[in-house]
């Protein structure tokens, strides 16, 4: 990854991960595309960088920390997190909004999938035909509150 001039400054509690993305211009609270709670953020730009993370090779695991999904964000659709089976899928403290939620079809295959404290406050929540098949899976925390 290049050098970020203006780094994100979200640091997950949870697992000390801390933002490598670029914080918007515009942001209060100094967050990148992805951390910032607006609604009104670019949609097509958080949706081209969600398929940018799932494409990412060298990362060591999938880090969604801490991320806001408004509504008409990128839906986890038949995703498959098994190219490699020791990657982590990381959704500590993250919150999804709008209509809906949807997990379908989804394989975690990694070694941990953890939404710890992840807040689903879409109207509706699914998973349908997903598959935990890692070490763990960690819900602890959650809401849920559609």
């Amino acid at each position: 990854m290049s050098e970020v001039k203006n780094k994100c400054k979200y640091k997950c509690e949870q697992t000390s991960w801390e933002c490598p993305y670029e914080a918007l211009e515009d942001s209060k609270e100094g967050f990148c595309i992805f951390h910032e709670k607006r609604e009104d953020k670019n949609i097509e730009k958080f949706n081209e960088g969600i398929k940018k993370i799932l494409e990412d090779q060298e990362s060591d695991a999938y880090h969604f920390e801490g991320f806001c999904f408004p509504g008409n964000t990128f839906r986890f659709v038949e995703v498959k997190f098994e190219k490699d089976v020791h990657k982590d899928v990381h959704f500590e403290d993250a919150e999804f909004r709008g209509e809906i939620t949807r997990f379908a079809g989804v394989r975690f295959w990694g070694s941990n999938s953890s939404f710890w404290k992840t807040k689903f406050r879409a109207e509706r929540t699914s998973f349908s035909g997903v598959e935990f098949l890692g070490k763990n899976t960690e819900f602890g925390l959650a809401q849920f509150s559609g």
